[in-house]
């Protein structure tokens, strides 16, 4: 009786950390943001940023019917964690949504994500690559930036790299 009740502790333990892991990953980036904000008096949200290296895995722009008659709401984002255990993201890719399947339009490693503001903080020595890439995924998971990520993959997708998207 007591090995049962050892094994059911244990397996409620892992099954806890398990479950929560996520959970406090994301409150770890939140308290990481909060405390940044209010050492070096950046706005994260504000912050200048640049998806220059986003890898796209369609042509643009595409002349696929699936890719030209897109809405912009198909269009989603997916974080890539890098363990399910301890989670921490290594990048996002957006997603086309459609009615058979989900097509990959384009992949954003976090490495890649870079801020002018950060570079010249990392430079400075002020922060470290770790706080470089904490401030990072917290930039990358703000909805506001989920937002602007879809509005560019989804022009590029219409119109290509340089032309802008006519409003209709």
């Amino acid at each position: 009786m007591n090995e049962f009740i050892f094994i059911t502790g244990i397996f409620l333990f892992l099954a806890t950390i398990v479950l929560t892991e996520r959970a406090f990953y994301h409150l770890a980036m939140k308290l990481t943001e909060m405390h940044f904000e209010k050492k070096y008096s950046y706005s994260i949200v504000n912050m200048s940023f640049s998806f220059e290296q986003m890898v796209y895995l369609v042509k643009l722009p595409s002349n696929s019917p699936i890719f030209r008659e897109a809405k912009i709401e198909q269009l989603s984002i997916d974080y890539d964690y890098s363990s399910y255990m301890f989670p921490n993201i290594r990048g996002i890719s957006v997603n086309l949504k459609s009615d058979q399947d989900q097509v990959t339009l384009a992949y954003l490693p976090i490495e890649s994500y870079r801020s002018p503001v950060l570079d010249k903080l990392l430079k400075e020595g002020a922060i470290n690559f770790g706080t470089y890439r904490k401030i990072s995924t917290c930039k990358i998971r703000h909805p506001k930036m989920k937002e602007i990520i879809i509005e560019e993959v989804f022009r590029k997708l219409q119109v290509g790299r340089y032309e802008k998207l006519k409003k209709s």
